[in-house]
C-alpha cells in the first residue's frame, strides 16, 4: 500500500473488482462467448464487471441512462437504456436471430 494512503481508502480501490471477479469466476463460472447482461453497468460494479467481461471474452450487454451508454460501448459491451427501452424487449431483439 503506498504511503499516506488510508486503509480503508485502499480497500475501496479494489473493492468493485474483487466483487466483479467473485461474481463473474465464483458465481456464474463465465466461459468465453457466453452472453452477460449487467445491470447498472455505467456504475463502480458494473463498470469492473464490463472490464472483466471483456478480458473473459463475454458478449456484453449493459443496462443503464442514456448519460451513461457512451461509457458502457466504451468497455465493450451493448448499452441498453432502462428509462427509454424494455430491456427484457431489447435482450430478446438483439439476440433473437430473425427478430
Amino acid at each position: 500500500m503506498p504511503p499516506g494512503l488510508d486503509a480503508a481508502e485502499a480497500v475501496s480501490l479494489v473493492l468493485n473488482y474483487v466483487t466483479a471477479y467473485q461474481m463473474l469466476h465464483r458465481s456464474a463460472k463465465v466461459r468465453p462467448g457466453q452472453r452477460a447482461l449487467i445491470h447498472g453497468a455505467a456504475g463502480g460494479v458494473g463498470s469492473a464487471l464490463l472490464q472483466l467481461g471483456r478480458l473473459a471474452g463475454l458478449e456484453m450487454y449493459g443496462t443503464c441512462s442514456s448519460r451513461g451508454a457512451s461509457a458502457v460501448s466504451d468497455l465493450g459491451a451493448i448499452p441498453i437504456d432502462y428509462q427509454q427501452l424494455d430491456f427484457v424487449k431489447e435482450i430478446r431483439r438483439l439476440t433473437t436471430p430473425g427478430a
